[in-house]
């Protein structure tokens, strides 16, 4: 089922779902606030970032066009992540109550709910099973092929994208310095792979790229 159904599918509840602005650099939600709904990107791009009780932050995901945030919530009461802007965006809110009082009595959109989670789930468990095996080329080849495809699938060029992200922050999700995130990149430019402009990527060759590294996808 399309994740793109949540936020088209009515409640049972007179709280109309809303449509919020997410400005750049600006906090959607933060970890340890109370859950109050789900959202929907709808445009944009933002990060997940999880605040280590020493202060450091590890980035865990940048959610684009499609993706739901907020489902970790659903367990905890809580948001187990701050998810800020990397870009103006927009996300659509399910609240709270009008979601919990529509899920219980239909089976349809608790099946939806259970496929949002599993699809979170293996996204995780293949993302934890590459950072523990793949190398720095291997891991950045896999992330670059991933954002190829979704902008493909989202009506965009598949070979020139820019990355909203910063190298720092790259690099904390793929569990790399920003300095290998640099250097690997500068590789594979200088092997004919990709071009490089500051955060702007053009695959030069989508098709050997995905023989190479799409398997780890």
């Amino acid at each position: 089922m399309n994740a793109a159904l949540w936020a088209d599918r009515p409640t049972r509840d007179c709280e109309p779902q809303r449509m919020h602005r997410v400005a750049a650099g600006r906090t959607l939600f933060a970890q340890g606030d109370g859950f109050h709904g789900v959202f929907m990107v709808r445009s944009g791009t933002l990060k997940s970032v999880i605040i280590l009780a020493d202060g450091r932050q590890q980035v865990c995901a940048f959610p684009m066009v499609g993706d739901v945030i907020g489902l970790d919530g659903v367990v905890t009461g809580t948001h187990g992540t701050t998810m800020t802007a990397l870009e103006d965006s927009h996300v659509r809110e399910v609240a709270r109550h009008p979601w919990a009082h529509a899920t219980a009595p239909d089976p349809g959109m608790q099946e939806h709910v259970s496929e949002l989670m599993a699809r979170d789930i293996q996204r995780a468990h293949k993302i934890h099973a590459l950072l523990g095996c793949a190398n720095a080329q291997e891991r950045l080849a896999a992330f670059l092929l991933d954002q190829s495809r979704r902008r493909y699938a989202q009506g965009f060029s598949p070979c020139d994208f820019h990355l909203r992200m910063s190298r720092a922050e790259l690099g904390s999700y793929l569990c790399m310095s920003m300095e290998t995130v640099s250097r690997t990149l500068s590789g594979m430019q200088r092997k004919g792979w990709l071009r490089v402009d500051k955060r702007h990527i053009s695959l030069a060759d989508v098709g050997a790229l995905s023989r190479r590294f799409g398997a780890l996808l």
